[in-house]
């Protein structure tokens, strides 16, 4: 027995007012209970696509969520089904306390102010920031704020989660958090990222955006082979281990300084393979 995608795209086009033809023929599902990343250069269409998944843009072709088809009738009861979280989470975040925001959207439904802020410390307990509830969100760490937008989502009870560069402006005991929390949530995911270590942790699967189109899908593995959408660390571990290749890391202080801010992304107790790489692939 077959199981019915949450999300189902199916031909989809879109022409920005420009001429700007930002997606071209795009075939997508997601599953229930599974994690889709996105990958591919800025411009290639990836934002342009997840705002069709909740009727914001809407192209040529088909999109359907949880059974719902997305047009201009249908929007808010596909977005109650979606959560969309922002690559800047101060955009989503705006009430004078951080549990008054997270309450908003109920009580912007009808729901009485004493139910929605229950339903609010709820989900910020769920997001694993209950003691910020009383604080300003402009007194939270980069961190936090992404934690109170999500809040402010899964108090809505979504079933499908969509979130834009979750990673950016957070440091790496961010990230690492963020991503335990969210392996933790049990709704279909998509994870649009540049980070390919973030996607590695959380994604069953991958695809690969190009200049509008699905170029491929698979493994973040193999989508990091296929593309070229390697990170500095392959390329010198490679190295380390062929002594013949000569990666783009060797000669260069621009692409040295580069690996050095990869490596303070990356989670602590490196593997021992480390221990092995020459010392250009590291310092200029």
């Amino acid at each position: 027995m077959s199981i019915e995608p949450v999300i189902e795209v199916r031909d989809l086009w879109f022409r920005y007012a420009d001429g700007t033809e930002a997606l071209r023929g795009i075939n997508f599902h997601l599953l229930p209970g599974e994690t889709v990343a996105l990958l591919g250069a800025n411009g290639s269409g990836k934002t342009t696509f997840i705002l069709h998944l909740n009727g914001l843009l809407q192209g040529k072709g088909s999109v359907t969520v949880c059974g719902i088809p997305v047009n201009a009738g249908t929007a808010q009861q596909v977005r109650r089904k979606i959560g969309l979280v922002f690559q800047d989470s101060e955009s989503q975040l705006f009430m004078p306390t951080v549990l008054e925001d997270v309450a908003f959207g109920l009580m912007n439904l009808g729901i009485s102010s004493a139910e929605a802020l229950h339903r609010a410390a709820h989900a910020l307990e769920l997001a694993g920031i209950a003691e910020a509830a009383n604080k300003a969100p402009y007194h939270l760490s980069a961190g936090e704020k992404r934690r109170a937008s999500i809040a402010g989502i899964l108090v809505m009870d979504p079933e499908i989660l969509i979130l834009d560069e979750p990673t950016t402006s957070l440091d790496p005991p961010g990230q690492r958090s963020l991503a335990e929390l969210l392996a933790g949530l049990p709704q279909a995911k998509i994870i649009v990222t540049h980070d390919v270590e973030f996607a590695r942790e959380l994604a069953d699967r991958a695809v690969f955006f190009h200049r509008g189109a699905i170029s491929g899908e698979g493994s973040i593995d193999d989508l990091v082979i296929r593309f070229g959408w390697r990170a500095l660390r392959l390329a010198c571990l490679q190295c380390s281990m062929t002594r013949s290749a000569r990666p783009a890391c060797h000669g260069s202080r621009e692409s040295s300084l580069r690996f050095s801010s990869f490596l303070f992304r990356i989670r602590p107790a490196p593997s021992a393979a480390w221990s092995g790489l020459p010392m250009n692939c590291l310092l200029a």
